[in-house]
């Protein structure tokens, strides 16, 4: 039996996924990889809300869109 892709792959041209994030330097690498892996396709924006640490480091060098608050 062939394997069907499911509906919403076809219409991923557009998308973005926002990631919230506070102090996630050790963990924003690895959400965004599986991001990457499950949503191919999808445009990732993390919205780091005043981390004391890298988070916002780490995520741009994951491949992610970065934003301040």
């Amino acid at each position: 039996m062939a394997r069907t892709e499911p509906a919403w792959r076809k219409l991923v041209s557009n998308c973005l996924l926002v990631i919230p994030a506070y102090n996630e330097a050790a963990n924003v690498a690895s959400v965004i990889a599986d991001v990457r892996t499950s949503l191919p396709g999808f445009d990732v924006l993390v919205i780091d809300d005043g981390s004391a640490d890298e988070t916002a480091a780490n995520a741009r060098r994951a491949g992610a869109r970065v934003l301040l608050g």
